[in-house]
């Protein structure tokens, strides 16, 4: 291979970019910031992987003939007794895996269709079974609707042009009333019943169709036809890994194609909803929830804590390792939304960490990950910063790029 002059190479962080997301996308209003942090806490090893622009280094090398490429990734900052010089000192060529992708244990699937009744109020929803006859848990709801009894069996062999019609029952905790909301249209809503849960097993959802002031609506369809995203549950956490021909088989492939596993699948968990955990929440996607000096600090984590599993003892380990919060006034020279380039006031935010915490976590991907919380604090004519600094030796371990506010201007 010939040698190559030094070149300013792109690499990017797969997670950090606006896609892939393992997750489904509530709506569009929601927050890129709180699906970073939930999918960071709930899946760390998806950060494990780094997009290098391999054509553009080749370019770079200026040797069209070469067969081989050496990469070398030049390491600064990183004394000896570090988390990450350590991390780096087992690293070898066998740490590195090509063409991996995160996947994630969710699908489409129809519910068994639901008959009304005049005694019951509230009705199991039962994901139809795969071929191998494994109950299937429900990760959400996405769509209700009313029908005739033979309906929906006649639908599956129609097309779309030739289907009755169904009526769409609209969620009753959402923002889809209406300006005049009718008082004989049903609405549906759903819950978990904690007295009914076998075992370790996740506890049935139940369906409802309520009207406007709670109570039970009556509706002239006999049948419920519910859409759900649905999962296997805890089964992927069991199954063993590291089959030599496959882990994972793809049906509906053209061409079989071996899948296998790096790591075993995680277990599935849920946020508490008890004590105020749900208001807690909502007091979170305020402009301000919390004060940004050390007197905030503990809501700050609080917070945090929220999102992060109790099981994922190094996100809660990551939590613990914040000690400081503080700001500052700044002032930078930069381009807000494309405009010409000034002199603009902003606001640094400093965040102290204790780097022997930190020894399992990315510094950078926890830095970017806090990064996105705090752009509500300055206006849309502002910019904030976030800079991590270690409480031990006081140095300044990483500064995010500067981001414009969220806040709107009065």
């Amino acid at each position: 291979m010939q040698p190559y002059s030094h070149a300013r190479l792109r690499h990017s962080w797969l997670p950090l970019r606006p896609c892939p997301r393992l997750l489904p996308k509530e709506s569009s209003n929601t927050s890129d910031a709180f699906d970073t942090l939930i999918e960071s806490f709930a899946f760390p090893e998806k950060f494990d992987f780094v997009d290098i622009d391999l054509g553009r280094i080749r370019r770079a090398a200026r040797a069209p003939q070469a067969r081989q490429l050496t990469l070398h990734l030049a390491i600064r900052d990183a004394p000896a007794e570090s988390p990450a010089a350590q991390a780096l000192s087992d690293l070898d060529a066998a740490s590195f895996k090509l063409f991996c992708t995160p996947v994630v244990n969710l699908f489409q699937r129809d519910a068994t269709s639901i008959q009304l009744t005049s005694t019951d109020r509230a009705y199991p929803v039962t994901p139809e079974p795969l071929e191998t006859g494994t109950p299937l848990d429900v990760y959400s709801i996405d769509a209700v609707r009313l029908g005739d009894r033979t309906q929906s069996e006649h639908e599956k062999g129609a097309s779309s042009s030739t289907a009755a019609p169904r009526t769409a029952v609209l969620p009753y905790r959402a923002l889809s009333h209406g300006r005049q909301p009718d008082p004989t249209v049903a609405y549906w809503t759903a819950f978990r019943d904690p007295y009914a849960a076998a075992g370790n097993a996740r506890a049935p959802i139940l369906l409802s169709l309520i009207g406007l002031d709670g109570g039970s609506a009556q509706v002239r369809h006999p049948q419920i036809d519910v859409d759900v995203t649905a999962t296997n549950g805890d089964l992927p956490s069991r199954l063993p890994i590291g089959a030599p021909d496959s882990d994972l088989v793809h049906e509906g492939a053209a061409l079989a194609c071996p899948i296998r596993l790096l790591t075993q699948p995680t277990l599935p968990c849920s946020h508490a909803r008890g004590h105020g955990a749900l208001w807690r929440v909502v007091a979170g996607l305020s402009l301000h929830p919390f004060d940004l000096t050390q007197t905030g600090l503990k809501a700050f984590k609080d917070f945090l804590r929220l999102h992060a599993p109790r099981t994922n003892i190094v996100a809660q380990r990551s939590i613990d390792a914040i000690v400081g919060l503080d700001h500052q006034p700044a002032m930078k020279w930069m381009s807000l939304d494309g405009q010409f380039p000034s002199f603009v006031r902003g606001i640094e935010i400093v965040v102290s960490l204790e780097e022997s915490a930190l020894r399992d976590v990315t510094l950078h991907l926890f830095a970017r990950t806090l990064d996105r919380f705090f752009a509500p604090y300055a206006p849309t004519n502002s910019y904030v910063q976030l800079i991590i600094r270690s409480s031990q030796a006081g140095q300044e371990l990483h500064r995010c790029p500067a981001r414009s506010g969220t806040r709107p201007v009065i």
